[in-house]
């Protein structure tokens, strides 16, 4: 292999681990492990192509948009890459939204008087939505492992940082966690003041495991926690299950000769 290969393919490989890491804001899944992403291409300038595509022709547009600047963001902080383009097909606002994004454009100033939602609060919700399922993974995983409900609510950041889970799934989430864990600190109010994060880090010794307010879990309180998560997870698990149909009965149609594959009814 050329060196000029070699370095494409690598570049290529960073492009992906980039797009790893952007989320369905809904879902709380990669847009690579749900196929959303349909081609990637890197030119000899740095600049770089993301083709992608939603389950539906009327998918929301915040989620669009969050799913978009995302990709313009994480691909674009890789040190090489001089532009993102991120290019959204099939959809009802796909004009507006890619040059929006590809010129860095907010939400606000790409639908201007249209754009019905602060999508900041959009994100955090969503955000809130992710801190609570992978938790769930992490307690049940801890409590499966035999660790006593008392030692796991003591858990400080840096113990579950050091703290592996056998469990393949829920060692990624445990990772997972921790690296969203500071968000919930910082836009929460703290259970002491000594835990306030710099920047987006937390102290080593903040606990691992609080509520939605960041406030500490308790034992007596961790059965309610642990249902109320459940019922987070399994109703993101079923959203899940129905984008992931709707995306098959799109590429389906993409098969039939002559079709649109838009998936906008027809007259």
């Amino acid at each position: 292999m050329s060196q000029v290969a070699r370095s494409m393919s690598d570049h290529e490989a960073e492009v992906w681990a980039a797009l790893d890491l952007v989320c369905d804001p809904e879902l709380d899944e990669s847009i690579t492990d749900l196929g959303f992403v349909e081609q990637l291409d890197i030119h000899g300038d740095g600049s770089v192509d993301v083709l992608f595509r939603l389950p539906t022709y009327w998918c929301s547009p915040n989620f669009a948009y969050l799913m978009a600047s995302d990709i313009y963001l994480s691909v674009g902080q890789l040190d090489w890459v001089s532009q993102v383009r991120p290019t959204l097909r099939d959809h009802l606002f796909e004009e507006q939204l890619n040059v929006g994004v590809a010129q860095g454009q907010s939400f606000r100033q790409i639908f201007g008087d249209d754009a019905d939602a602060d999508i900041d609060e959009v994100r955090g919700k969503f955000r809130l939505k992710a801190f609570q399922r992978r938790q769930e993974v992490v307690l049940r995983a801890l409590l499966a492992e035999g660790i006593d409900a008392a030692d796991i609510v003591a858990m400080t950041a840096s113990d579950l940082e050091y703290r592996p889970l056998s469990d393949q799934d829920a060692e990624i989430q445990r990772l997972r966690y921790l690296s969203i864990l500071p968000a919930i600190y910082f836009h929460g109010p703290f259970p002491c003041r000594e835990f306030a994060p710099v920047g987006q880090t937390i102290a080593a010794k903040a606990p691992a495991f609080v509520d939605d307010e960041a406030r500490l879990l308790t034992v007596a309180g961790l059965t309610e926690r642990l249902q109320m998560l459940r019922s987070v997870r399994l109703n993101m698990e079923f959203t899940g299950t129905i984008c992931r149909s709707l995306l098959a009965v799109r590429d389906k149609a993409a098969e039939v000769p002559g079709s649109s594959n838009t998936g906008k009814l027809e007259d």
